[in-house]
């Protein structure tokens, strides 16, 4: 099958309506747009392939290609970069959106697989230095017809998504980048009456019941609390740890109880 102008002209509108759409995205500053213009791919495949834009921040471009690769004219579209490590960045992103991406990065040419899954992306591989991560179209479209616009929906809408994924992965980067320690000195109070009343409320026992939620656990797990909330305790009250003090887990009741979420009622929490 040989190719036709026919099929040039349609791909490069194909290209300006997903431009066009991309344009209107949140993301377009991600992207350097070039003018669509369709190219000859290589013999074997016998078609046509175009350059929308370089994602910027990465080393791959937004291509489409029209050839033969699963029939008489088959259409791909996605990321596609010359260095392995590159496309298996826009890969890694991708699979938060798409987990089951279709592995073929060990084959040079894709096989005329059956049970292609055409909602899913493929990863794939080429030659030496062609590396792709995209979706193929199920049929041939007619070329003949202007692209519809479902199909340049599907494409910008997959596009922006991988560029939605990258840009909350670069904003994570930005934010830690900006720190030059992750440990840092924090100066709180503390509780200083707490060794003490933890030895006269669990003192010799290897664990005890939560006087909150009820269940058992190893001392090492609880700590000594005030039955009326401490931040409202007199200094005298905090002292009185004879009437005013329960065991409580440091699972969550202690924090709870502390910050109000769980009161004591007659003796209950």
């Amino acid at each position: 099958m040989q190719r036709t102008d026919e099929e040039a002209r349609w791909l490069e509108d194909l290209g300006r309506d997903v431009q066009a759409s991309l344009k209107r995205s949140a993301y377009v500053s991600r992207l350097k747009l070039v003018k669509p213009r369709s190219k000859e791919t290589a013999n074997e495949v016998d078609g046509w392939w175009l350059n929308l834009s370089a994602i910027v921040g990465t080393r791959s471009d937004f291509n489409l290609f029209f050839d033969n690769t699963l029939g008489p004219r088959t259409l791909w579209y996605g990321a596609a970069a010359t260095k392995r490590d590159a496309v298996d960045e826009i890969d890694s992103v991708g699979r938060r959106r798409w987990p089951h991406t279709q592995d073929h990065i060990n084959d040079f040419n894709y096989p005329k697989a059956g049970g292609l899954r055409y909602t899913d992306p493929v990863l794939d591989r080429w030659g030496k230095n062609e590396f792709y991560y995209g979706w193929y179209e199920p049929g041939s479209p007619r070329t003949s017809r202007t692209p519809p616009a479902e199909l340049t929906g599907r494409i910008a809408e997959r596009f922006t998504a991988v560029l939605s994924e990258l840009d909350d992965k670069y904003d994570a980067q930005s934010l830690l980048s900006r720190l030059d320690e992750l440990d840092t000195l924090r100066h709180a109070k503390g509780r200083l009456e707490q060794g003490i009343l933890r030895a006269y409320v669990l003192g010799g026992q290897d664990s005890s019941e939560c006087a909150l939620c009820g269940e058992t656990f190893p001392v090492d797990l609880l700590v000594a609390a005030h039955i009326k909330r401490r931040a409202s305790c007199s200094d005298a009250e905090r002292r009185n740890y004879e009437s005013n003090l329960m065991a409580v887990c440091a699972f969550g009741c202690d924090d709870l109880f502390e910050r109000g979420y769980i009161a004591v009622r007659a003796g209950r929490g």
